[in-house]
Parts: C-alpha cells; sequence; structure tokens
C-alpha cells in the first residue's frame, strides 16, 4: 500500500479524525517500513485520535487475530501484497470467515501494489467494498474512499476501468474538482501566483495541484494540458 508519508497523509489522518462513522482502524500493509511509520505518526501526533487505530500489522495471520478480538466494525485498509500471502487472499478470508460470524459490519480497503490487467480482475472479483491503485492515497481519492465509507457504498479507483477498458473511461474522471478548477484556470493562461489567489490557496497549492493535472493529463508541460483539456472537452 503506497501510504504518502507527507502532506497527503497528513490529509487523510486528519479526515479519519473528523469522520463519524463509527468504524476503528487497521491496517495491513506488507510493507513492514510504511507499516512501521504510519503506527508511529498515529503515535506521535498529539491531534491523532489515536484510539481510532487498533493496529498495524503486516500478515494474514495478525490482521484475522486482531479482527477477531474486536467486538466493534472496523475500517481495514488492506496492501496488496502482504507478509504471508496477497491482500485479495486476506478479504476474501475476512468476508468469508470472520463476517460470517458478525455480520457484514466491516469494510475492507484493497490497494493493489500491481496494474497488472490480470491481478486487477481478481481485485473486482473480490468482495473488497473499495478498491485503490497505489495513487490510493491521494488527497482526492481519499475524499471518494471516505465519501463510500459514510454512504456505505462501494467505490473503485476509476483508473483501474480505465487500465482494464480505456474506453470506458474519460480522462476527467481522474481529475478531482478542485483540479478541474484548476484546469480551466491554466486553459484561461492563469500563472500559479493568479490561480491561488482566484481560488483563495496558497500559491505552493495551486502549483502542486498544476503538477498532479500535467501528471494525471500525461501532458509534457502545463501549455500541453490546457491544449489537451480543450481538444477532448475536459473544461467548458
Amino acid at each position: 500500500m503506497k501510504i504518502l508519508l507527507n502532506e497527503s497523509f497528513d490529509e487523510w489522518q486528519k479526515m479519519i479524525n473528523q469522520s463519524d462513522w463509527g468504524h476503528k482502524i487497521l491496517i495491513c500493509c506488507g510493507h513492514k517500513p510504511t507499516a512501521i511509520s504510519v503506527a508511529t505518526l498515529f503515535a506521535i501526533d498529539p491531534e491523532a485520535k489515536t484510539d481510532h487505530l487498533i493496529g498495524v500489522c503486516t500478515s494474514q495471520s495478525e490482521c484475522i487475530e486482531l479482527i477477531e478480538e474486536s467486538h466493534e466494525p472496523l475500517l481495514i485498509f488492506i496492501s496488496g501484497r502482504l507478509d504471508d500471502g496477497s491482500g485479495i487472499s486476506l478479504i476474501n478470508a475476512i468476508h468469508h470467515q470472520v463476517l460470517s460470524a458478525s455480520g457484514e459490519k466491516h469494510i475492507t480497503v484493497l490497494t493493489m501494489n500491481t496494474v497488472n490487467p490480470s491481478s486487477l480482475k481478481e481485485a473486482l472479483d473480490s468482495r473488497a467494498n473499495i478498491i485503490l491503485t497505489q495513487r490510493g492515497f491521494e488527497t482526492f481519492t481519499i475524499h471518494h474512499v471516505l465519501h463510500s465509507v459514510k454512504e456505505k457504498i462501494n467505490y473503485v479507483d476509476p483508473l483501474i476501468h480505465h487500465i482494464l477498458d480505456p474506453s470506458q473511461l474519460r480522462k476527467s474522471d481522474l481529475l478531482s474538482k478542485r483540479e478541474l478548477n484548476v484546469l480551466e484556470l491554466v486553459c484561461d493562461g492563469m500563472t500559479n501566483h493568479e490561480i491561488g489567489k482566484e481560488l483563495h490557496i496558497a500559491d505552493v497549492t495551486a502549483r502542486q495541484h498544476v503538477q498532479a493535472v500535467i501528471r494525471k493529463l500525461h501532458a509534457k508541460n502545463r501549455t500541453d494540458s490546457a491544449v489537451k483539456a480543450i481538444r477532448e472537452e475536459l473544461v467548458e
């Protein structure tokens, strides 16, 4: 699972602390340094609601044990690869074994470490409630995830459908509402400073949004992103 241990993680953690869906958090990540970093960040952050996090583990067996010990609904983040198997295997074990006794109370979030089509199809066939790619903890995706959790609906990262069938996805689906707003201003020829002033955000934040738009549109630069936006009717 790719968790960006910087401002993206801070945003993710802040939204978790402010959310009221009633689930505790469990993270099962096969990449030990990331798992340790996540646990450390929760532990040292004075604003973190550490009681929301019941544990961080790296294997299916540990995760199942923590689930069985919990009597509360859990939001379980699972990476595609674990110490003793795959995240997909763990997802199926949770929904077939654990939930048979506790009811459909847990929510599973699977983050795939690969964009291999066969692996993505296997993930879609699993019983994961939410399926993400490695970009899963970018801020705009986090908002979709938490909205899905709150509304109790399933969510699949649009990039997965794009990989499996490019004809079924518009590039605008890859951009957040804020990024679409930024793209419109880029098309108007505004600088990062002007964009920041227009949207009431810091210049550095405007620059980050512009860079994200360029990356997601596979553009060479901001001018190229504007050309693609107009050609593909991403903006009005």
